[in-house]
């Protein structure tokens, strides 16, 4: 209810009857909203992000709202006017998916690991975000494979393909990914193994 007593009808962009600021969701891409961002200048970087609050129901995250935030019925149920679905697409105008729901694709790969069974830094470990695909691969100064793996959890723990503790030194790595738009990253680079 607005200050006035006036039921809200809170927005359902998805029409699932879950409102936008309780749905987990709110625009079926099969993302969590919580990791969903808006990307103003498309850079592929959420420049804003959600905090997880709809002080005025209706739908949109304080942090996107149009007419100021954190204040009950803030520009009433539509933010002055203003919906969830009128934020832009700058990637694809013509996308049901708008920027304010953009997902931060990225790629972390660490440049050294230390498998000596301390617990501490023992895996070389790749952090993914909206990657579906990962195939990464270890190759010694020779150019031979030492070990590789597929999917996004995977990692390297010291050892080669052949269960052999790999010796200390520098490795280097090709990893490609699939993100889940179907762009395709490739990194390579080097990698140290200290004990």
């Amino acid at each position: 209810m607005d200050n006035g007593g006036t039921p809200i009808s809170p927005i359902d962009t998805d029409g699932d009857e879950n409102p936008d600021y309780t749905d987990l969701n709110a625009d079926n891409d099969n993302e969590d909203d919580l990791i969903e961002a808006w990307d103003i200048d498309n850079d592929d970087i959420p420049d804003t992000e959600p905090t997880g609050n709809d002080s005025d129901n209706d739908g949109i995250d304080d942090a996107f709202d149009v007419d100021g935030t954190s204040s009950v019925n803030n520009g009433g149920p539509t933010n002055g006017g203003s919906l969830a679905t009128d934020f832009p697409n700058l990637d694809d105008a013509a996308s049901s998916e708008l920027d304010w729901r953009e997902v931060e694709t990225y790629v972390e790969v660490p440049n050294i690991f230390t498998p000596n069974g301390d617990g501490i830094n023992d895996d070389f470990i790749i952090n993914t975000s909206n990657i579906k695909t990962l195939t990464a691969t270890i190759v010694n100064r020779w150019g031979q494979v030492v070990f590789e793996w597929h999917g996004v959890n995977g990692s390297w723990d010291g050892h080669t393909k052949s269960s052999q503790e790999a010796s200390e030194g520098t490795y280097y790595y090709v990893i490609t990914g699939e993100d889940n738009t179907g762009e395709i990253y490739l990194y390579k680079g080097a990698l140290v193994l200290e004990r």
